[in-house]
């Protein structure tokens, strides 16, 4: 009888083991989801602002006519959209650095807090 109930405390411990590294492995799955979401828009904004910026900014796409030395005139409004492309670049960057932060602050505090609890 001795045996049996030994035998019956170990099946449930057992249980709750399995239990605690099922919710474990669960838990991994979802902050790795929300992890590859983050890359994405993080990588999304900063390919979309690098795009942008070689659309608009590239050099060798401007049209204009040339002055006496041989350079191509910019236009008023050429300047224009340069400034507002390059102002778009930098607040697109901007942003991507804000929530790279925020991610990264937020990663060091989940392995911070994870670290003391197992501890």
């Amino acid at each position: 009888m001795n045996s049996d109930q030994e035998i019956a405390k170990l099946r449930r411990v057992s249980d709750q083991h399995k239990q605690a590294i099922k919710t474990e492995f669960e838990e991994l799955v979802g902050r790795s989801k929300k992890l590859a979401i983050r890359i994405l828009i993080i990588g999304g904004g900063l390919a979309l602002a690098y795009t942008i910026a070689r659309i608009f900014l590239d050099p060798d796409d401007e049209k204009g006519s040339r002055d006496e030395t041989g350079k191509k005139k910019v236009s008023a409004f050429a300047e224009v959209r340069n400034f507002v492309m390059a102002e778009l670049a930098a607040f697109l960057l901007s942003l991507a650095k804000e929530k790279l932060t925020e991610y990264l602050n937020e990663v060091k505090t989940e392995t911070h807090v994870h670290t003391e609890s197992t501890e």
